[in-house]
């Protein structure tokens, strides 16, 4: 797991439970929840990447404690990240080959570099022509894409799809004139990001992030 997530847990009583506390390898995560539902938002980032223990005790108003079996998990978030822009790359051309060099190839005639517009104040990238509503680009040694800003130049909403292969496709829907930042909350370091806008080469991208 990555990112912030829900722990939920079910107690019940022959008279009324006045309290769970959740646990993480043993310790308290978090505040006693007196009152159903007995959930908890938490931030996984708190906690360090590797196995854990989660869990939750239960007592009712007698003083009575149950503690439910651990279940394991894995913590598994982004550790040092780099940021890709186009400021650096010329403005008005085709985005062919490597970019940066040795980091991402982003194919032929597949991207095009536009100069700022709309809500992009600095270059951003789009599908090379109308028509095109999917396109990839490869990391040149497996990584992980951990989020990528959106922009909607057009004029209907559009669905943005990005998949990567051992990790969950993630879709984004993004209004007209909305500038988003989409995070994949993927855990598996990948090559080839398959990008798909229902709305073409109105959609601009930028700052893509990895590690």
């Amino acid at each position: 797991m990555s990112g912030p997530v829900t722990v939920s847990a079910a107690a019940s009583d022959d008279v009324r439970v006045v309290g769970v506390q959740f646990l993480l390898d043993g310790n308290n995560l978090g505040t006693e929840v007196t009152t159903a539902p007995y959930s908890l938002n938490w931030d996984s980032v708190t906690a360090a990447n590797g196995p854990h223990a989660l869990s939750a005790r239960a007592r009712d108003a007698a003083g009575n404690v149950a503690t439910a079996t651990a279940v394991n998990i894995t913590v598994n978030n982004p550790v040092g990240t780099t940021t890709i822009d186009f400021n650096a790359h010329q403005a008005n051309v085709n985005l062919n080959g490597q970019y940066p060099t040795g980091v991402v190839d982003w194919g032929t005639n597949v991207w095009w570099v536009a100069s700022p517009w709309g809500q992009f104040t600095t270059n951003s990238i789009s599908f090379n022509r109308a028509g095109i509503t999917s396109g990839s680009f490869t990391f040149v040694s497996p990584k992980r894409l951990v989020s990528i800003k959106a922009y909607n130049g057009g004029t209907s909403a559009t669905t943005i799809t990005l998949t990567c292969a051992g990790n969950a496709t993630v879709t984004q829907s993004v209004s007209v004139a909305q500038l988003v930042t989409i995070s994949t909350g993927w855990t598996v370091a990948c090559s080839t990001v398959m990008v798909g806008s229902s709305n073409g080469w109105d959609t601009n991208l930028d700052d893509v992030t990895y590690n």
